[in-house]
């Protein structure tokens, strides 16, 4: 379906814009007819819209929920919670807010002006058919900043690591691309034979070469594309399957996936819409097939436990309180308690993964630098004698 920003007069004269969607022009065109709008301007709305983040959407819709929740009008209570977000999402819910006017529900005038993922407008959607729409929204702005919460935790523990192998492997090239290359010269100017070491270190120094390294850029942006252009399917089944990282991947989707599920049921969206929903948002084709086997059987009549486990979409443990939630009527609570039992799991492996490369970074690269310095420090004074 397709977004259209329009231009029309209502019957009184007055000049109205905003966005509308339409399966077509023609569509677009009856819907405002229908809204006794005269058009003088429909065009398809073309601007690239980036997927907003977590942390980008959680304060305004935090601050929309409490709004509401105090007895504030719908468009009084965006008008204000606007100026809690950035630019680029305060601009669109000002066009939000001209399609409110038009007529438009909230989940619709949200879901053509801003790129969010899925869950927020398929819960807000719910919320308006329940008729708690700030409680709808409170609780999707709260998994969001869990969501960012959680992306913060794992930035910085990887952040550390990150500036060791960058700091390393500078220095490395600094050290071989332009300090050893400056004593090969007075090293080959020598009769005496160079020691082993020094031999390697000029050779190696040699292979770091401008063009090498120009080279060696343009291979890794080359399989860097090649690795893009690959079916997700593959790359995301490839992922799955290393050793590590494929074990955090699971971890990561298995939070998204319980959070989803919990935030949607909770709203009151039918199991196989909430599957669906959270297949679309799980942003890894694997776990969104797995998902979508999961929704068929429940479709077919069986238990949304059941049909989870059946998939092993999610690690045994939040299956177990899945299933014992499933049975206590108490469903959205136990997929809530295993979100947060998996963000505290991912953040505790991935804790002990950094914990386990750092002293591994410091000795590679510390060695490294050691055997430069010993190779250099043997070839120096070994020529030293002969200069006198």
């Amino acid at each position: 379906m397709s977004v259209y920003r329009y231009l029309a007069r209502r019957p009184d004269g007055n000049a109205v814009s905003g966005l509308l969607h339409g399966a077509s022009r023609v569509a677009a065109l009856a819907t405002l007819a229908e809204r006794r709008l005269l058009v003088t301007s429909l065009e398809e709305d073309r601007r690239p819209r980036r997927q907003l983040q977590a942390g980008e959407l959680a304060n305004p819709l935090a601050g929309l929920a409490s709004l509401l929740g105090a007895g504030l009008p719908l468009d009084a209570a965006m008008k204000s919670a606007a100026q809690m977000a950035t630019s680029e999402v305060r601009e669109a819910l000002a066009d939000a807010r001209m399609a409110l006017a038009q007529g438009s529900s909230l989940s619709r005038a949200l879901e053509a002006t801003l790129r969010m993922p899925p869950t927020v407008c398929a819960a807000i959607r719910a919320g308006e058919v329940q008729g708690d729409l700030a409680g709808a929204i409170e609780r999707v702005a709260r998994d969001l900043q869990r969501e960012d919460d959680l992306r913060r935790e794992i930035r910085s523990a990887l952040l550390y690591p990150m500036f060791l192998l960058t700091a390393g492997g500078a220095s490395m090239a600094l050290v071989g691309g332009i300090v050893l290359p400056r004593f090969s010269g007075l090293f080959a100017d020598s009769s005496q034979s160079l020691p082993v070491t020094t031999r390697v270190l000029l050779s190696l120094g040699a292979m770091l070469s401008p063009r090498a390294i120009v080279l060696v850029a343009a291979l890794t942006v080359a399989l860097a594309v090649a690795i893009r252009s690959l079916q997700p399917r593959w790359t995301a089944a490839a992922w799955r399957r290393l050793p590590v990282v494929g074990s955090l991947r699971q971890r990561w989707a298995a939070v998204r996936i319980c959070r989803t599920l919990g935030c949607l049921l909770r709203a009151g969206l039918p199991a196989p819409q909430a599957l669906e929903v959270a297949a679309s948002a799980a942003g890894d084709p694997v776990t969104a097939d797995l998902l979508l086997d999961a929704r068929r059987e429940v479709l077919q009549g069986k238990r949304l436990s059941n049909a989870l486990s059946r998939s092993a979409v999610l690690p045994e443990r939040s299956m177990s309180l899945i299933s014992y939630g499933d049975e206590a009527g108490r469903l959205p609570d136990f997929l809530d308690r295993a979100a947060r039992q998996e963000d505290a799991e991912l953040v505790r492996r991935l804790r002990s993964l950094v914990a386990l490369i750092e002293p591994i970074f410091v000795v590679a690269f510390g060695t490294a630098v050691a055997l430069m310095a010993l190779g250099v420090l043997q070839a120096l004074y070994g020529i030293r004698p002969a200069a006198f």
